[in-house]
C-alpha cells in the first residue's frame, strides 16, 4: 500500500510539472525525475502522515507551493504549510499578499512547543480541476501586515508555561472553564473538559445542544465473543472520562481549534472561517490508540435534542442514503450499520449530519443520538475464518464533519414509506471536500525556473451536484482513448445553501475538457469494454433525476473520450439535417429539475436551431411560486446563447410568462401562438405554435432552421 501511495504521488507531481510547463507541445518528459515533494510523508506503512518542513529565511530562495484541486468546482479553502521561521509572507502569482495565520507546533500528546517549526495557514483559491501557485518568503515583522498570530489558551494546565518565539501572551487557566469558538456562520460551545456541548446557528440565533462523549464497549464472556467479524458487547457502553484533561485552544481570524488529550484519544475540533466547503460545520479529527487495551471497542457518541424517534439514515455505498429503524427489542449489535460517508438524524425543524472521511460503523441507539465506532481491539478469534484476534492496532486518524441545519419552514419532507433519504447540499459538498482534499506540492527546483502559475481545463463549472468520479487512461497499445465517469447527486431542497449552486441537469463534456482529447466520444459501460453510440463532445447530455425515484437518488454517465476525429458520417446527430424542414427530430429525454414534490407540474418546450427540441419538466410545491431557470445551449464552437423557456402547468393547463419566471397565468387555449423572449444566435425571436392537452404537446420552430415533430407523449 505504501508503495502504491508513493507511486501515485510520483505520477501526480509528474503530471503537475507537465501541465505547468510551457510550451507543452515540445515538452520532454523525464519519468524518473522528482519535481515536487507532496506534503505527505510516511516513514512506515502504518505511520500517520507528517508534514514536510519548508525552509524559508534570509539568504534562501522564495518557496513555490502548488495547490491542486481534483473537484469540478472552484474551491476557497484553508491550506496549512509547516515552515521553519515565524515571519513568513504568502503571495500569489501576481505578488499580492494573502492573509495568513501562524500557529506554534506542539508535540504529539503533550503541550511542549517544537522550536523552529510553525504552521502557516492561508486561504487558497483554486480553480476547478486545476492548479494554482503561491509563494512563501521570510520577511521582517513590519513587512507582514497580512499575517496574524494565533492566540493560545491552555485550560486545565498545571506546570511550566510553554514558550515559543513570538507567542509571549499564552493564556494559562489552571481551573476548568467552559468556552466557545466562533466563525461568521456558527458558534460552538465546549464543556470544561474541552468536549462539544452545543452549536448556535448565527443566521437564526437558535442553539442546538450537541453533547460529545467517547464511550467504550467490552466483549461479553462465554464461548462466542467479539472478534474481527462479530460485535458482541457485554452491556451498554461506558463513558470514557478523563480526570482534568489538558485542553489547548487556538484562535485567529482564519480558524479556531480545540485540542483535547483524552485517554486513548487525541481529539481536535476545528472551526474554519472561509466562504468555502471547509467552513460548513465543525471538523473533528480523532487520533485513536487503544494498543494498551484488552477487548475494547471505542466509539464517539454525539447526543442532541433532535426528535427523530427511532428513525435515522445512513449511506449504503457512498451514493445512497437508506432509511434505518432502531429496534429496541434487538441487541446493540443488531442496530449497528456501516457508514461509508455520512449519516443523519432529523425532525421537523433541524437536521444533524455527520460526514466521515473513512468507512466505519455507526448506530443511533437512542433518540437524538449518533455514535460512530473509532477502533476495535479484540484478543480472541471469533471462529469466522481469520484464525486470530484483532491486536495489530496502530495510532489511527479519523476525520469527520458535523453539520447542523435548519429546515425551511413548511417544506415537505419525503414520505415515511420512502426507503431512502437525500443529503443536503452542505453535506454533499462537505463530503466531497473531505474525501478529496486540496493537495500541496512543494517545488524542489529553483524559483526562477520557468513554470506556469495556474492551470484549469474547465471553462464552465457544471454545478456542485456534479463530480468527476474517474478519468481513466488506457495503455497506448490497446487504445488511444480515456474513460470518463461523471456522477450527479440529488440533494434535499428543504435545506438550501447559498453560494453553492445546483446544475440544470445538463452535462457538456467540452466545458470540462475543451481542448483535451478529440471532439467526439462514445457512450460506454462501467468497465469501458462495451461501446455505445458515437456522439459529439460538445453535446449537452441530461443526467436526469426522476422525481419518482426510490433508492436511486443519483445518476452516472460514462464516456470513452477519443483522441482522433471521426468523419461526419460516423458521428451521431441528435437532430439530423436540421436545415431540412421534412426531417423529424427525435424526442428529447426529460430531465427533472430537483424541486420539492407538489401538486403542480410545469412543462417547458424548447426548439432551438441546430439543436434537438426538448421538453423540460419542473415540479413546484405551491402556487404562486417562482422558478428561475436559464438554459445555456451551444450550437457551435465558441458560440453560446442564453435561451428563455416558456413554462406551462399541466393541471389546469395554463400558460406561464414567456420569461424565465414561473408565474400564475390565465388558461391557455388549445391552439395559441406564443412568442419566445430573447434571441437565438442574434436572429429574430422565433414563434412557437402549440397545440396541446395536459398529456400531449405539439411544437414547431419557424426560424431559419426548421424542425418539426408530430407530438410528444408526456409521462
Amino acid at each position: 500500500m505504501l508503495e502504491a501511495i508513493n507511486g501515485l504521488q510520483h505520477v501526480m507531481q509528474q503530471a503537475a510539472h507537465f501541465l505547468l510547463s510551457p510550451p507543452q507541445v515540445s515538452y520532454q518528459p523525464n519519468s524518473e525525475f522528482v519535481y515536487f515533494d507532496l506534503d505527505d510523508m510516511r516513514k512506515h506503512h502504518y505511520s500517520i502522515p507528517e508534514k514536510t518542513v519548508v525552509f524559508v529565511g534570509e539568504g534562501l530562495e522564495t518557496q513555490r507551493i502548488i495547490i491542486y484541486n481534483s473537484l469540478t468546482w472552484r474551491r476557497q479553502e484553508l491550506v496549512t504549510i509547516r515552515v521553519s521561521t515565524l515571519h513568513v509572507k504568502v503571495t500569489d502569482a501576481a505578488d499580492i499578499s494573502i492573509p495568513s495565520q501562524t500557529s506554534p507546533v506542539f508535540q504529539q500528546q503533550s503541550d511542549t512547543i517544537i522550536d523552529s517549526q510553525f504552521d502557516i495557514t492561508f486561504m487558497a483559491d483554486v480553480p476547478a480541476l486545476g492548479l494554482t501557485t503561491y509563494f512563501l518568503n521570510a520577511v521582517l515583522p513590519a513587512q507582514n501586515i497580512e499575517n496574524s498570530l494565533s492566540h493560545v489558551k491552555l485550560i486545565n494546565f498545571v506546570g511550566r508555561t510553554p514558550r515559543a518565539e513570538g507567542f509571549d501572551d499564552i493564556e494559562v487557566m489552571e481551573e476548568p472553564k467552559e468556552f466557545a469558538i466562533h466563525n461568521d456562520h456558527l458558534s460552538a460551545a465546549f464543556s470544561e473538559l474541552g468536549l462539544l456541548k452545543a452549536v448556535t446557528l448565527k443566521d437564526s440565533g437558535v442553539t442546538v445542544p450537541l453533547h460529545m462523549d467517547f464511550v467504550r464497549y467490552h466483549a461479553r464472556p462465554g464461548s462466542e465473543r467479539s472478534g474481527a467479524y462479530l460485535f458482541l458487547p457485554d452491556r451498554e457502553a461506558e463513558t470514557v472520562v478523563g480526570d482534568s484533561v489538558p485542553v489547548r485552544v487556538l484562535e485567529g481570524p482564519l480558524f479556531s481549534q480545540v485540542h483535547v488529550h483524552l485517554p486513548n484519544v487525541q481529539h481536535t475540533v476545528t472551526l474554519v472561517n472561509t466562504p468555502g466547503a471547509d467552513s460548513l460545520g465543525l471538523e473533528v479529527q480523532n487520533v485513536v490508540n487503544i494498543g494498551d487495551q484488552v477487548n475494547c471497542e471505542l466509539a464517539m457518541r454525539i447526543s442532541s435534542s433532535i426528535k427523530n424517534g427511532d428513525e435515522f439514515f445512513s449511506d449504503l455505498n457512498g451514493w445512497q442514503l437508506i432509511r434505518r429503524k432502531r429496534f429496541s427489542k434487538l441487541p446493540i449489535q443488531a442496530n449497528y450499520y456501516p457508514i461509508p460517508t455520512m449519516a443523519f438524524i432529523q425532525d421537523q425543524n433541524y437536521r444533524f449530519t455527520i460526514v466521515t472521511g473513512q468507512p466505519l460503523g455507526m448506530g443511533s441507539l437512542k433518540e437524538g443520538q449518533i455514535e460512530v465506532m473509532q477502533d476495535r481491539r479484540l484478543n480472541q478469534d471469533d471462529n469466522r475464518g481469520l484464525g486470530q484476534g484483532v491486536t495489530d492496532n496502530r495510532p489511527l486518524p479519523a476525520t469527520f464533519r458535523l453539520i447542523v441545519e435548519k429546515r425551511v419552514p413548511n417544506c415537505q419532507e419525503t414520505s415515511p414509506e420512502h426507503p431512502g433519504g437525500l443529503p443536503t447540499m452542505a453535506a454533499n459538498v462537505a463530503s466531497l471536500s473531505l474525501l478529496h482534499p486540496l493537495y500541496h506540492l512543494l517545488w524542489l527546483g529553483k524559483t526562477r525556473d520557468k513554470l506556469g502559475s495556474q492551470f484549469t481545463p474547465v471553462i464552465h463549472e457544471p454545478g456542485y451536484d456534479f463530480h468527476v468520479v474517474m478519468l481513466q487512461t488506457f495503455s497506448p497499445q490497446s487504445s488511444n482513448s480515456a474513460g470518463l465517469i461523471v456522477h450527479r447527486q440529488e440533494t434535499d431542497s428543504c435545506f438550501p445553501l447559498e453560494n453553492f449552486f445546483i446544475s440544470s441537469g445538463l452535462l457538456n463534456v467540452s466545458n470540462l475538457l475543451p481542448t483535451q482529447f478529440g471532439n467526439i466520444m462514445k457512450e460506454s459501460t462501467l468497465s469501458f469494454l462495451d461501446e455505445g453510440r458515437t456522439i459529439k463532445k460538445n453535446t449537452a447530455h441530461p443526467l436526469a433525476l426522476d422525481d419518482n425515484h426510490m433508492l436511486y437518488s443519483f445518476q452516472l454517465i460514462l464516456f470513452l473520450l477519443l483522441n482522433h476525429i471521426l468523419s461526419n458520417e460516423h458521428a451521431h446527430q441528435e437532430c439530423p439535417s436540421m436545415a431540412s424542414s421534412a426531417s423529424p427530430c427525435l424526442p428529447a429525454v426529460l430531465p427533472t429539475f430537483s424541486l420539492p414534490p407538489s401538486a403542480a407540474t410545469w412543462w417547458a418546450a424548447s426548439c432551438t436551431p441546430g439543436l434537438q427540441p426538448a421538453i423540460y419538466r419542473a415540479v413546484t410545491r405551491s402556487a404562486p411560486t417562482t422558478l428561475t431557470l436559464t438554459m445555456v445551449v451551444e450550437p457551435g464552437a465558441n458560440k453560446t446563447s442564453e435561451h428563455a423557456l416558456t413554462w406551462y402547468r399541466s393541471e389546469p393547463f395554463t400558460m406561464a410568462s414567456t420569461s424565465n419566471s414561473l408565474e400564475p397565468s390565465p388558461v391557455l387555449s388549445l391552439k395559441s401562438r406564443v412568442q419566445v423572449t430573447g434571441s437565438l444566435l442574434g436572429e429574430t425571436p422565433a414563434w412557437r405554435n402549440f397545440s396541446s392537452t395536459p398529456r400531449k404537446m405539439r411544437a414547431a420552430c419557424s426560424s431559419t432552421a426548421d424542425c418539426r415533430r408530430p407530438a410528444w407523449n408526456l409521462p
